[in-house]
């Protein structure tokens, strides 16, 4: 059984995107938002501060988004394909007096400089919150989390991917900044995450930035791929190469 989820883990010593991740979210920032574009006058600058939380800052226990809350039994195979902020299926589990967000908080309180370096760090952060497995636990680092985010540090360059990654974890389930208690229940499950799940963050971290910083939205049609017959088959098969490499 494969579920689709994109969920976040809280572990705190551990880096979220990969570094080529982080610098390919805030390129398409860049090019794809012509006021941002315009605010940002030192571009050297600002994509400096897109890594800068990790490997200047060293904050990286803040760096987790995730729901905890005593739960229910859920069932992965019902989970259909989406990204953290799409998870209606889990609302009957987890509610918003029991979420838990350090990372958006970071990016709330970076995002209020408004200088090119602070701008970077704030996408940094706020990206952050959509890492696949930084809302789960009791997984691997080694065999789950590093190679996973790995994988998509790899394909970021290119498209028509999907990465996975089989994963054994459980969900937290008391609130806490600095620790978490896992459910007893235990999932055994293949995490995956797409072209088009980065796509969405793009997006999503857009619409954001845009409204802190009082700008338009950018435009990312030239992210999305096309859609004619052949494409869905290359689609297909890289797919299917990928799964297996």
């Amino acid at each position: 059984m494969r579920a689709v989820l994109f969920l976040l883990l809280l572990l705190p010593t551990v880096f979220a995107w990969g570094y080529e991740t982080h610098l390919w979210i805030c390129e398409q920032l860049y090019m794809g938002n012509k006021d941002l574009r315009g605010m940002i006058k030192n571009k050297t600058l600002f994509l400096e501060g897109c890594n800068a939380p990790d490997n200047v800052i060293n904050d990286q226990k803040y760096h987790n988004c995730y729901f905890a809350a005593e739960c229910k039994e859920i069932d992965t195979g019902e989970r259909a394909p989406a990204t953290l902020h799409y998870f209606d299926d889990i609302s009957s589990c987890f509610n918003l007096s029991y979420f838990s967000c350090p990372t958006l908080d970071r990016f709330n309180q970076t995002i209020k400089n408004k200088d090119d370096y602070n701008i970077g760090m704030a996408v940094h952060y706020y990206v952050d919150a959509y890492v696949p497995m930084h809302q789960i636990t009791g997984e691997v680092y080694f065999s789950c989390h590093k190679p996973f985010e790995d994988k998509v540090d790899a394909k970021v360059n290119s498209r028509f991917w999907t990465v996975f990654q089989r994963c054994t974890f459980s969900f937290p389930c008391s609130k806490s900044k600095s620790s978490i208690r896992k459910c007893k229940s235990e999932y055994t499950d293949v995490i995956s995450f797409s072209y088009e799940d980065l796509v969405k963050i793009v997006v999503k971290t857009d619409e954001e930035i845009s409204a802190k910083l009082n700008i338009d939205k950018g435009e990312y049609g030239y992210l999305m791929r096309r859609t004619g017959l052949f494409h869905l088959i290359i689609e297909k098969i890289l797919r299917l190469i990928n799964k297996f490499t």
